[in-house]
């Protein structure tokens, strides 16, 4: 779970008010941080799907080298989308667009890998695409729900939000590392039951939702400090993070039910 609060918006803030920017007419915008955030999401969509079909094209008719080459690329991609997201934190006041698309293309990279195997695997092609498109109108739904909630006022993001968020995801990632350690170490996997992990993904879902509407929160407060356009980028980052972590969990919920059924 990539939980970023804010780390990138709180950078913004702090660049801004260190550089003591003026006002100018080359500053960022919603339309700008909109519009930036879109060719994030085509870029995480072009990437996988330019990915699985090379992948398929190599592998066509050999299903066990297809399934190796998927999981290398998994693995290629989560460092990359690691590396991406660590250097993007620690960059100070470097524009965010390269690791902004290096991210988008690691996790189109990532999810056209992870549910490629899970066809390879599973032999459930079309339930996957299915799968895909669920999880992308949900995720779309997600958004404006909480866009409306946010604007219209009915949802407040005070401290005591923030703080109430925070500590959940505190309290979930402390008690998924403590579970991957016993679990490691020979004990009880606290979450091999299905029912567990479609709670797993539940909570992360809610949390992820929380983020959004702090993402919109922030946003609307980075705006008032007039920065400069470039930092749109690092807007688009952050909401990109979010959005993705939301599309993971109702896609995660789906193929949990869908294997639940079978």
């Amino acid at each position: 779970m990539q939980q970023k609060e804010n780390v990138v918006f709180r950078q913004i803030r702090e660049q801004a008010l260190a550089a003591n920017q003026v006002r100018t007419l080359d500053t960022a915008t919603k339309k700008g941080v909109a519009v930036k955030t879109m060719i994030l999401l085509l870029t995480v969509f072009v990437s996988g799907i330019l990915h699985f079909s090379l992948v398929s094209l190599i592998a066509s008719g050999y299903p066990r080298l297809k399934a190796q080459l998927l999981y290398s690329s998994i693995g290629v991609a989560s460092t990359l989308g690691f590396v991406s997201m660590m250097v993007s934190i620690f960059a100070g006041e470097m524009n965010q667009k390269p690791f902004a698309i290096m991210y988008a293309v690691s996790e189109g990279i990532l999810i056209s890998g992870v549910f490629g195997l899970i066809s390879v695997l599973n032999g459930a092609y079309s339930a996957i695409i299915l799968i895909l498109a669920t999880a992308v109108v949900g995720t779309l739904a997600v958004f404006l729900i909480m866009h409306f909630l946010y604007y219209q006022g009915i949802l407040k993001v005070n401290n005591k939000f923030r703080m109430a968020v925070l500590v959940s995801s505190i309290v979930i990632i402390a008690f998924l590392m403590i579970n991957m350690l016993v679990s490691i170490m020979g004990g009880p996997n606290f979450l091999d039951k299905h029912i567990a992990q479609l709670a797993i993904s539940g909570v992360l879902l809610v949390l992820g939702s929380a983020f959004l509407a702090i993402d919109f929160d922030n946003a609307e407060q980075i705006m008032q400090f007039d920065i400069s356009k470039k930092y749109e980028w690092s807007l688009a980052f952050a909401f990109l993070t979010t959005l993705i972590l939301i599309f993971e969990q109702i896609a995660r919920i789906l193929i949990l039910t869908m294997l639940e059924k079978e």
